[in-house]
């Protein structure tokens, strides 16, 4: 198991340990037994269940990426990592990661060096890249990706918080403005840059988005309170948004993640 496979792995045990603990001490579903087992202990099983899923998913190697030796497997896992976060179709990852695959052991068996096969992994990875998909395309279906993960978090946090009032109306959560503002910088800004590709493949460098959403929190939450005095400033230290008003506002949201999918793969399709 590489350092990268241990990073990953601890910090799956972390999140869900975090959530454990999170849902545990929440005071609305601490009073009550009933609500604590209907809604608590699901949520600990799928968390629990997501390690194990990220074990067999992320870090199991799979039958021939068994069969490279560690310098060839490490330019493998280069490679593979930045095409798998690439905004290349599902299928032609799967081509390309078999081909890469193919390739390495063919080598490998040849009596071949790593470096002689694939000097800079990170090049090569982002040469192939190229060759599937027109650069231009790549900041569009970023920022359809984008869309979706900013719907997918509100939706969450507007269920955690009516899980935390679980007696009143789902539709009249608010969220907080400030909240709404990090959603938006982790999907807009973040989540894009921590599938760049990485040629520092250190625990450093994948501690990097979390380090940067952790930063700008910090600066957003000095920002208000030195200009506070300002009325636009105040609403985003203290204001709140109904983002699901109704029930056809929760329609739109469920119907627009399918829909920026739809697009992602027309876009693939058509303007390669």
């Amino acid at each position: 198991m590489t350092k990268r496979d241990k990073f990953i792995i601890l910090c799956s045990i972390a999140i869900a340990l975090c959530l454990i603990i999170g849902i545990i001490c929440a005071p609305s579903l601490s009073q009550s037994n009933s609500k604590f087992w209907l809604y608590s202990v699901p949520v600990m099983v799928i968390s629990l269940l997501a390690i194990l899923a990220v074990y067999l998913f992320k870090i199991q190697k799979g039958k021939y990426e068994k069969m490279l030796n560690s310098e060839y497997y490490q330019k493998y896992e280069t490679i593979r990592d930045i095409v798998m976060n690439s905004q290349i179709s599902n299928d032609s990852k799967k081509e390309i990661k078999d081909d890469i695959l193919d390739m390495l052991i063919s080598a490998q068996e040849a009596g071949k060096t790593a470096d002689n096969v694939v000097n800079n992994p990170v090049d090569f990875a982002e040469n192939i890249i190229k060759s599937y998909l027109l650069p231009e395309r790549i900041v569009l279906l970023t920022l359809l990706d984008g869309i979706i993960f900013s719907i997918i978090f509100i939706l969450l946090a507007n269920g955690v918080l009516w899980l935390e009032n679980i007696g009143e109306n789902f539709f009249s959560t608010r969220i907080d403005v400030g909240l709404l503002v990090v959603i938006f910088f982790v999907s807009f800004i973040v989540i894009p840059t921590s599938n760049k590709p990485k040629s520092n493949r250190s625990i450093s460098t994948y501690l990097l988005p979390l380090i940067i959403t952790i930063v700008f929190i910090l600066l957003l939450g000095i920002f208000t309170r030195v200009f506070s005095s300002y009325e636009f400033v105040e609403q985003l230290h203290n204001g709140s948004v109904n983002m699901i008003p109704n029930t056809i506002i929760l329609v739109i949201y469920l119907i627009a993640i399918p829909t920026c999918i739809f697009l992602k793969a027309f876009i693939r399709k058509i303007f390669r």
